[in-house]
């Protein structure tokens, strides 16, 4: 094992995942810019990159922020979230009503 922890393989990430690595590499973000505009530590978001971080953490406020942040289509990252369950709780009113808009264009 590495120093940087246990082998990862790129294959194992989760569509959101893949999708948030690209959008950010297009736009030429750095994952520690990617941290400071959600107030988050960089290593959150490389879990975050990776698709560890999912269905614990990943709810409809931080997706709403998580969109933001990259620059990206919230509708592309809801596509890409596999859990809809939890997509709005602990949103604010006004990200409610962006993630449901965006949920109906989608499905």
């Amino acid at each position: 094992m590495s120093k940087r922890g246990p082998y990862y393989k790129e294959k194992d990430r989760t569509p959101l995942a893949e999708y948030l690595v690209a959008i950010r590499i297009k736009r030429g973000l750095t994952q520690a810019e990617i941290a400071k505009k959600l107030k988050k530590s960089r290593s959150s978001i490389c879990r975050i990159e990776r698709g560890e971080r999912q269905r614990q953490c990943l709810q409809g406020y931080l997706l709403y922020r998580l969109a933001e942040a990259y620059g990206a289509s919230l509708g592309e990252v809801l596509k890409r979230a596999d859990w809809p369950q939890l997509l709005l709780i602990g949103a604010s009113e006004e990200e409610r009503k962006h993630i449901i808009q965006h949920l109906k264009e989608i499905m």
